[in-house]
C-alpha cells in the first residue's frame, strides 16, 4: 500500500482505491511544536475565568461607532440598561471617554444560576478621536440605550475637498 506522500500506481485490470492529497501547510509543523509546548488554556491565568467574570469589574464594553462628517464627529454609542443618571462622559480635544454602571444582577435566594449572560458592573470605554473637537460646543444626547456625542470639529481640523487644476 502507498503511503500518503506517494502517488497510487495502476496496475494493469486492477482498480486502486484513490489515496487522499494532502496539502502541505507550511505552518503544520510550528502549530504542532507550540500546541505541545503550551497545554490548552495557558492564556487563562485565573483558573475560575478573568477578573471581569469574577465580579471584580465588568467585562461590558459598550460598541462604538465613530463618523466622521465634514464639520464635526458624532460618536453613537450602545449602552443598553444603563440609567442616564449613571452615565458620565468625559473628553479632551482628541479622546473621548465614556463611563457607566447597570445594575442587572438580581439574587435570588435558594436558586443557583444555570446561565447569566447580562453584563452588570461598570464600564469605561476611552476613543481616540480621527481630529481635534471644539469640547466647548459638545453636545449629548441619549434615548432606548442609544447615547449620541456630537463634537465639531476645530476649524483647522475641518476636512476639505480641493479640486484639481
Amino acid at each position: 500500500m502507498a503511503s500518503e506522500n506517494e502517488v497510487a500506481v495502476r496496475k494493469a485490470g486492477e482498480i486502486q482505491k484513490a489515496m487522499p492529497v494532502r496539502l502541505m501547510n507550511p505552518f503544520e509543523e510550528m502549530e504542532r511544536i507550540f500546541e505541545s509546548a503550551f497545554p490548552v488554556g495557558w492564556m487563562r491565568p485565573f483558573p475560575r475565568g478573568w477578573p471581569g467574570e469574577m465580579g471584580f469589574e465588568s467585562t461590558m464594553m459598550p460598541r462604538l461607532d465613530v463618523i466622521e462628517k465634514d464639520e464635526e464627529i458624532v460618536v453613537l454609542a450602545e449602552v443598553p440598561g444603563v440609567d442616564r443618571k449613571d452615565l458620565d462622559i468625559s473628553m479632551t480635544d482628541s479622546t473621548l471617554t465614556i463611563k457607566g454602571k447597570t445594575n442587572h444582577r438580581q439574587e435570588t435566594e435558594g436558586a443557583a444560576y444555570s446561565c447569566c449572560e447580562i453584563s452588570h458592573g461598570a464600564f469605561s470605554r476611552t476613543v481616540n478621536l480621527p481630529s481635534e473637537v471644539n469640547v466647548d460646543k459638545a453636545k449629548a444626547q441619549f434615548k432606548d440605550g442609544m447615547l449620541e456625542i456630537d463634537l465639531p470639529k476645530m476649524e483647522k481640523s475641518r476636512r476639505r475637498t480641493l479640486k484639481l487644476d
